[in-house]
């Protein structure tokens, strides 16, 4: 994560910390004042946020080069990194809008719904050359994004149009009809997973999306013709969902694949516990366009967590978010079954349990090696790889000069050119 994120992460209780009125304050009445704080940056409302703050305050966090000193100095800091609201883009006219209702997200605990946007970019001659079928690629985006991350429409400038055109007109890809699908929850991504509480997203993706696809486009619809890829969230969600169904899905490309080995330090317990000391956080719970931005500006890693609970630790028994998070407050413990069950879940543990099963699908697997622009890489793809070398698997990897956002759309060109060889047809120039 960049430093601005961080900032934006920890703000809340830095600002409390750091002044002198609040020392006496309850827990809970910090908890009040810090989602006051919070709400007014999100707003973009600096004078209302700033006045949590004292003018003798002091701003100290790691990634900052020197402590700042001084209200004054605090508020030209933050006027001059909170972004303003970037405008909504429409979906390309190029991309086809369409929508599945999936049986396996009825009924889910969050309320999420059960039907689905999808966007569809089909190959030029889909409609000049009727009698044709054409292999298939779904692209799986990462948390608190969705469906138009690869589009012009999404928040990172990729415009799978252009990547697509380049390709082909280079010879490095042919005509590919490319599935874009929907993997948001009221946690600000499903992790692809499946739980009582998010509902069933791997057989939404590998089940219900499919055969929907397959039953309503002219897709060659087989393993052979098959691949998946994914970005971060997305990037765990492919690689694990192609684990699962290798009947599905043959060949996968996980790009900066989040949760690749969840004891990479410093781990989520340990982070969260310096982030809030005093009580436990609390989630933005929400899947609008606004949650999930407010969610990336000020509630990041808090909601990454209560994503990684619902899908890996759910707990019925355990409301209003019926999870189990591995640190207990206010002792700040750690709750060892429950952070057990989250090493268990992450990519590399699942490839040591069920790496078998790629054992004849084409992987991918790339990552940035910096500088850190936007947001600093994921962790963990070391020990996911060797996991798969320790498995026998063999695998493509690639280390661009870049970071976890900074090159979205050279991976994805590096994705599609890698995957479709593995799935083109005979036919399929």
């Amino acid at each position: 994560m960049n430093k601005l994120m961080k900032i934006y992460s920890v703000l809340a209780f830095l600002s409390l910390s750091v002044c002198t009125q609040a020392i006496a304050l309850e827990p809970t009445e910090l908890v009040a004042v810090a989602d006051a704080a919070d709400q007014a940056l999100n707003a973009h409302d600096v004078d209302t946020m700033m006045s949590y703050w004292t003018d003798d305050a002091v701003f100290d966090y790691v990634p900052l080069p020197t402590p700042m000193n001084g209200k004054e100095e605090i508020r030209a800091f933050f006027e001059g990194v909170t972004p303003q609201r970037a405008p909504t883009l429409p979906i390309p006219a190029y991309l086809v809008q369409d929508e599945i209702t999936s049986p396996s997200l009825e009924g889910n605990l969050l309320g999420d719904p059960a039907t689905r946007p999808i966007l569809l970019c089909l190959p030029p001659s889909y409609e000049t050359s009727p009698e044709k079928r054409y292999p298939t690629v779904y692209l799986l985006h990462g948390f608190t994004a969705d469906h138009t991350l690869f589009t012009a429409a999404g928040p990172l400038g990729v415009d799978i149009e252009n990547v697509v055109d380049e390709l082909m007109a280079s010879g490095q890809m042919g005509e590919t009809i490319i599935v874009m699908a929907n993997g948001v929850n009221s946690y600000g991504g499903s992790l692809y997973e499946r739980s009582e509480v998010i509902g069933d997203y791997r057989d939404y993706i590998a089940k219900d999306l499919i055969g929907y696809i397959d039953g309503k486009y002219r897709t060659i619809a087989d393993r052979s013709h098959r691949g998946i890829a994914g970005h971060s969230m997305g990037g765990y969600g492919a690689l694990s969902l192609a684990m699962e169904y290798p009947d599905v899905f043959g060949a996968v490309a996980a790009l900066s694949p989040a949760l690749a080995d969840v004891e990479v330090e410093p781990t989520w317990p340990d982070m969260i516990v310096v982030m809030y000391p005093l009580v436990k956080p609390l989630p933005i719970v929400g899947s609008s366009p606004d949650d999930r931005r407010n969610i990336w500006l000020s509630n990041f890693w808090v909601n990454v967590a209560y994503a990684m609970a619902a899908a890996w630790t759910p707990n019925m028994d355990n409301p209003p978010y019926y999870i189990d998070l591995p640190v207990q407050w206010p002792e700040k413990t750690i709750v060892q079954e429950v952070w057990e069950k989250w090493v268990e879940s992450d990519l590399a543990s699942q490839i040591e349990r069920d790496g078998a099963n790629l054992s004849n699908t084409p992987i991918f697997v790339d990552e940035g090696r910096g500088p850190t622009v936007s947001m600093e890489e994921v962790g963990g793809v070391d020990r996911l790889l060797v996991a798969l070398y320790e498995q026998g698997i063999s695998y493509t990897y690639d280390a661009f000069d870049g970071d976890h956002l900074s090159h979205l759309g050279y991976q994805l060109a590096s994705a599609l050119k890698f995957l479709y060889p593995h799935i083109a047809s005979d036919d399929t120039p």
